[in-house]
């Protein structure tokens, strides 16, 4: 049930993420929300470039691709949704377009732009919060059998990619004199 509290609150994060730069910084605002469309942007591409099959895939079919395969939470967010007594996480994956769309692991990528980008303006003890929270999705990903750790590591690389292009190409423009 840890490991799915990350997986079930990622899309709010994102969201209170862009309330948050909206009101502290909105050149900030402006890289995240960039960094976060070409982030969706790559991993679009790359699912159909190279698709890829998640763990609960390969451990229910093998390495037989079968395109009639129907989208699932998995096993392990099956669970937690029956546990909970809830349809949550079979309604969400279970409308997937795409099953084979593990690399990069966009779940991952989204909670570290949110820590990067929100940093400067964090308290130590959120700061703590926003690292423990990409770390717990980190975990979460390959636990939940929903990534491998190379889906996550490469949607680390994607993230720390885009947003040094981003910060590059928006640079707050000097004052004028």
């Amino acid at each position: 049930v840890l490991c799915a509290v990350p997986y079930g609150t990622y899309i709010f994060a994102v969201l209170g993420a862009a309330v948050f730069l909206y009101s502290k910084d909105f050149h900030r605002l402006q890289r995240f929300t960039w960094t976060f469309l070409l982030l969706n942007v790559a991993g679009f591409i790359t699912y159909h470039v190279f698709p890829a099959a998640p763990p609960w895939y390969f451990h229910s079919y093998g390495c037989v691709v079968d395109l009639a395969a129907r989208p699932s939470a998995g096993p392990s967010l099956a669970r937690v949704d029956m546990l909970l007594g809830v349809a949550y996480f079979r309604g969400f994956y279970g409308r997937s377009n795409d099953i084979f769309g593990a690399v990069p692991s966009l779940h991952v990528a989204y909670p570290a732009l949110l820590a990067l980008e929100t940093w400067p303006y964090l308290s130590r003890p959120l700061r703590v919060v926003a690292v423990g929270y990409a770390l717990l999705m980190c975990f979460a990903a390959v636990y939940l059998d929903h990534h491998w750790v190379i889906d996550v590591l490469v949607g680390l690389t994607y993230t720390a990619v885009l947003l040094s292009f981003v910060r590059r190409a928006f640079r707050p423009s000097p004052a004028p004199p």
